[in-house]
């Protein structure tokens, strides 16, 4: 889907409250930070998941992040 698909009058049409909309913002913005976060250490290590590095500085599991942001 592309950007400009949510800005479509026919998209937009299925909020019928300004809570459906804060919702589906809310969801929108969870989801797009958890997949920035996913490609965090991509960045930061400079390898990919899941290939080799010389490295120490190396992938060694998952750990939790709260954000707060306007949605909760």
């Amino acid at each position: 889907m592309k950007t400009e698909d949510f800005l479509s009058d026919d998209f937009l049409n299925q909020f019928k409250t300004g809570q459906q909309l804060n919702d589906f913002l809310g969801q929108t913005q969870k989801r797009a930070i958890e997949k920035m976060l996913d490609g965090e250490p991509d960045g930061h290590l400079g390898y990919e998941e899941n290939e080799q590095s010389g490295s120490k500085n190396a992938r060694n599991g998952y750990g939790q992040k709260k954000i707060k942001n306007q949605y909760g």
